[in-house]
């Protein structure tokens, strides 16, 4: 059981590590085409919530 647990354990931590990866690359592409300043005044909007 401590097997079992550890690998789902380590399934989710990939899923959430692929989440993580796939939305920076969406925050840099749109980026691209935005700009950096509105980039970052985007990142600073979030970072308030």
């Amino acid at each position: 059981t401590m097997q079992k647990s550890m690998n789902a354990l380590m399934t989710e931590s990939n899923r959430f590590f692929l989440q993580l990866v796939t939305a920076l690359q969406a925050l840099r592409e749109s980026s691209r085409e935005i700009g950096p300043v509105q980039t970052h005044s985007m990142i600073e909007k979030l970072s308030q919530c």
